[in-house]
């Protein structure tokens, strides 16, 4: 019997994406850390020693394989208590209806004793800590605290004039070893500067590579609401994240902020592949943003009549096709 070889075709995948780590007063950042340098240029790291100074010694790092699907991330390789602050940029939040939405991917290892917090401070330096003139909107996980390492207990974590307020637990996510989870946190300023929010978090579990969004196994209410806290009379607020070797997780990538008036964001893009001359390949990618997020794909530069989701199926490929882009919109493009 004879067999022939199987011809492929390269098909070149580009993307049409901002990703904006302005200085000043920010709308939309996106870190992939996929470009050394992209968590020391934009992060202040700070290790809470319990003295109210820097101990240094952090417990974050770039690493080469670390993220995403074994790409670029941040690992977590230490138990110092180290807070990772975005530097680059600062977000209003003192004004009525501001709204801030964050996320970031984290990977969960199986490990328990500390916990992990997420969310906005004051400063972009120093941690989500007890130090004096810090102020914060945070919400946090601790493996264990809902019985078993992978259970995370939710809570949420405020602190204004110099005071620290523990919400009770507000339920438990049953996670997996070795899954990408995205853990998004949003708030909104409800009065002006009085400082009166509202906060909630999410937690999607994305599996083993971390590109496939699935469920949000945060299934009761974590909706907080607070008057007068100095953290939503500021003008700039500055999104941070703090974190142990063993407090459950041990990687994270993919940071991403935005608001209101955002447009969408890539954070799963198209990569380029090879493909069997006569298949059928289906490609997707996914935009964040607010709002509704429309997509339009395109094969060697032509519009591709009704694909207007994430993902696309091509025609059987041959060797003319080379080339395949995606352009997400909302109603900020326009």
């Amino acid at each position: 019997m004879n067999y022939r070889p199987l011809r492929t075709v390269r098909v070149l995948l580009p993307i049409i994406f901002s990703i904006c780590a302005a200085s000043g007063f920010a709308q939309t950042a996106f870190l992939d850390f996929n470009t050394v340098g992209q968590y020391t240029n934009n992060f202040n790291a700070w290790n809470d020693n319990g003295s109210g100074t820097d101990g240094g010694a952090y417990s974050f790092s770039e690493g080469a394989t670390s993220g995403v699907n074994g790409t670029r991330g941040v690992s977590i390789f230490a138990n110092n208590d180290t807070t990772a602050s975005y530097k680059t940029g600062g977000w209003n939040f003192a004004t009525n209806g501001a709204t801030i939405i964050m996320s970031t991917m984290i990977l969960a290892d199986g490990q328990s004793g500390n916990r992990t917090q997420y969310g906005v401070k004051n400063v972009a330096t120093n941690g989500i800590n007890s130090n004096a003139g810090i102020s914060f909107e945070t919400f946090r996980f601790i493996p264990g605290g809902g019985g078993g390492a992978n259970n995370w207990a939710i809570t949420e974590q405020t602190r204004s004039a110099n005071v620290n307020t523990t919400s009770p637990t507000l339920g438990t996510a049953a996670v997996t070893s070795g899954h990408w989870y995205k853990f998004v946190l949003g708030m909104t300023n409800t009065s002006g500067a009085t400082g009166n929010f509202s906060a909630s978090c999410a937690l999607f579990d994305y599996g083993t590579s971390g590109l496939v969004p699935g469920a949000n196994l945060i299934t009761f209410s974590t909706l907080r609401t607070h008057t007068n806290q100095d953290i939503a009379k500021l003008s700039a607020v500055f999104p941070s994240i703090r974190s142990f070797q063993n407090s459950g997780i041990s990687a994270f990538d993919n940071w991403l902020v935005y608001t209101p008036a955002s447009a969408p964001t890539f954070t799963i893009p198209l990569t380029n592949t090879t493909v069997a001359l006569g298949s059928t390949p289906t490609f997707s990618a996914l935009a964040e943003g607010p709002g509704a997020i429309t997509y339009a794909w395109y094969t060697n530069g032509t519009l591709a009549t009704g694909a207007t989701t994430t993902s696309f199926t091509a025609a059987p490929a041959a060797v003319t096709f080379t080339n395949l882009s995606v352009v997400a919109a909302n109603a900020n493009d326009g």
